[in-house]
């Protein structure tokens, strides 16, 4: 997920950690599920793991693991209906031995009612990623960093084209640093130590989720 300079977002966190904050890529999500949009700034009611193959993302629709997500919450502003969706960001990532790992980003829209009467629905974009282990970075607790770079992958994103076409989103690389907490998963950016996601372990591979975030159209 490409880091963009933004208000920081409250997170559920691990533990002590609960008191960290951070930026993630559209940056003006926390900011919109903030300003009075009823968000109930509760996690996603899913597992963050992996059931099966999901690092697979099915080409005509959402995968089904975000049918679990609560999209409740992003209906308007002030009670007033506004085009958008409940907005989350998940990861996947598995290991390809050397220090390599090949890896899935998603964003995941979760159309409310005034979006899909202009004829929008649900829908994802979808990255795949490489990325190498490295130093966590400004992130002193955390065990190890990856390097990640990701492209977007056309086939398997659903999502309009506005939302994801230009340079900077089809293409971007992100630092991450990883605290395991007896596999428990906290997900950080190394550059600026500051956390973004939650997750945890489905065999070898590591996964993350976001909170839940409103986004306007």
């Amino acid at each position: 997920m490409r880091q963009l300079p933004s208000p920081a977002l409250s997170l559920l966190l691990l533990g002590a950690l609960a008191a960290c904050s951070a930026d993630f890529k559209s940056g003006d999500d926390s900011a919109d599920g903030a300003d009075g949009a009823g968000d109930d700034g509760g996690a996603a009611d899913g597992d963050a793991g992996l059931d099966g193959g999901d690092t697979v993302v099915p080409e005509d629709g959402i995968p089904s693991w975000a049918e679990d997500l609560d999209a409740s919450g992003c209906d308007g502003y002030e009670g007033t209906p506004v085009p958008g969706a409940a907005s989350y960001y998940r990861g996947a990532y598995e290991p390809r031995g050397g220090g390599e790992w090949r890896g899935v980003e998603q964003w995941v829209l979760l159309a409310n009612d005034t979006w899909q009467s202009l004829g929008e629905e649900s829908c994802v974009v979808t990255w795949n990623a490489v990325a190498t282990e490295s130093s966590p970075g400004a992130c002193g607790v955390c065990d190890f960093g990856l390097s990640v770079s990701a492209t977007v992958d056309e086939a398997a994103t659903t999502c309009p084209e506005g939302l994801w076409a230009t340079a900077s989103d089809r293409n971007w690389s992100e630092d991450y640093a990883v605290f395991d907490d007896g596999g428990d998963l906290t997900w950080f950016f190394a550059g600026s130590g500051n956390a973004f996601a939650t997750g945890g372990k489905d065999g070898e591979s590591l996964v993350y989720l976001t909170e839940k975030a409103c986004k306007w159209f």
